[in-house]
């Protein structure tokens, strides 16, 4: 017995040679694209962030205290209390306007707890968004879209700046952190800062790139360590036995501004005048931690948006280096992407209509795609299921059986 196999093409649901594309594959195609393509950011901005990559942030400063032996613990704000372990207290203040009053109590508390403490304040007079959009507009090669985005941002960063500067700063007592405002000529990017000698460092000028807006005002007592022009740029005063060091801006030690040479040599004469012996807690804000919130002094948070959890070295933090957090979204999207293909196989059945299953032309064409894939012993095959199909089969009667009445 020959038995042929039945054409397939009749039995099967024609295809939609219309619709070449299903929207599944067009939903993947733009999942792919979003995925392979990057998106412009605006330039991170944060205030004193002791992490990530703002540019008014002091992580790299934060890097060169611990590169020079510092045993440094790195916090967004001031903790409540201060180890008794702690020797060095470095405090980027956010404020334009001067410390609050828990936090000048805090202060002192620290410096007459423990004897020969160190307390460095860096003042806000500044920051590294002007200078940086200004050298960005500089350039030939930028589009018209990009000049005029950057015109508008240093526009607005200009005008924030110079608000925030028109007002004095208070002295909060015994602390020479007081700014006056004086008025310039103009203001002059490139200043000769005068060093004078201390610890390992030689006494020297450096050129550096700083502009002054504010002049600080020292206390009776204090005594001027960086100068340019007559004008003091960093002052120390000895309380009891205690160190207090307040430098006038921190737009040289930003993540920005250490761009410039003369910069570094800067923050390494800084760094330089910091005892290395004992623990050294540094804060991007003068805000107390728990104390409900506060404000940067232009409205924005002093925290950055970094917490107030230490900088502990964790491998979760190696996302925030770029490419890998684009790298880590593709290799999420690529996932989604795998399991959504995959679905159908893995998880999701696929379920077919009774009429579909009960088509005996179906069974047929199986079949013979088995005679196909073993065309020698195809014919002794079907002999062999013909016959246990005879046997199993009931014998066929002349009188078809009636169904009972129900």
């Amino acid at each position: 017995m020959q038995i042929t196999p039945a054409p397939t093409r009749s039995l099967s649901r024609p295809r939609n040679t219309n619709r070449l594309v299903s929207p599944g594959r067009i939903a993947a195609i733009l999942l792919l694209l979003a995925a392979c393509g990057g998106c412009e950011r605006e330039i991170d901005t944060a205030y004193a962030a002791v992490r990530g990559d703002s540019i008014n942030g002091i992580a790299a400063f934060v890097q060169l205290l611990r590169d020079t032996g510092h045993t440094v613990t790195a916090r967004q704000r001031l903790p409540a209390e201060i180890d008794a372990d702690v020797t060095t207290l470095v405090v980027f203040d956010h404020s334009f306007t001067g410390l609050e009053p828990d936090t000048g109590d805090l202060f002192m508390n620290f410096a007459s707890s423990q004897p020969d403490r160190t307390l460095l304040l860096v003042l806000r007079d500044s920051d590294c968004v002007v200078d940086y959009l200004r050298a960005v507009l500089a350039r030939d090669d930028l589009s018209e879209r990009r000049r005029s985005r950057a015109t508008s941002l240093l526009a607005d960063a200009e005008d924030v700046i110079d608000f925030h500067t028109s007002a004095p700063r208070t002295v909060t007592e015994p602390f020479s952190d007081g700014l006056k405002v004086i008025r310039r000529d103009r203001l002059t990017e490139l200043i000769e800062v005068r060093v004078r000698a201390g610890g390992s460092m030689p006494g020297r000028e450096i050129p550096a790139r700083w502009e002054l807006r504010r002049r600080l005002e020292p206390a009776a007592g204090s005594r001027t360590l960086w100068s340019s022009a007559g004008e003091p740029l960093l002052i120390r005063k000895r309380t009891g036995s205690a160190t207090l060091l307040v430098l006038a801006s921190a737009a040289p030690i930003l993540n920005g501004g250490l761009v410039d040479p003369g910069n570094r040599l800067l923050a390494e004469a800084l760094v330089a005048r910091l005892p290395t012996d004992g623990k050294l807690l540094l804060a991007g804000s003068a805000e107390i931690a728990g104390g409900g919130g506060g404000s940067g002094g232009d409205g924005s948070s002093g925290d950055g948006g970094n917490g107030d959890e230490a900088d502990e070295p964790s491998p979760w933090r190696l996302l925030t280096v770029q490419p890998l957090p684009w790298v880590a979204a593709q290799a999420l999207a690529a996932m989604a992407l795998f399991c959504w293909c995959t679905a159908p196989i893995f998880g999701r059945p696929r379920q077919s209509s009774p009429t579909h299953a009960q088509d005996f032309g179906h069974h047929v064409a199986a079949l013979a795609s088995l005679f196909d894939k073993s065309p020698a012993a195809g014919q002794s095959f079907a002999h062999e299921r013909l016959a246990a199909w005879r046997k199993a089969a009931p014998a066929v009667t002349s009188k078809p059986r009636r169904r009972p009445r129900s």
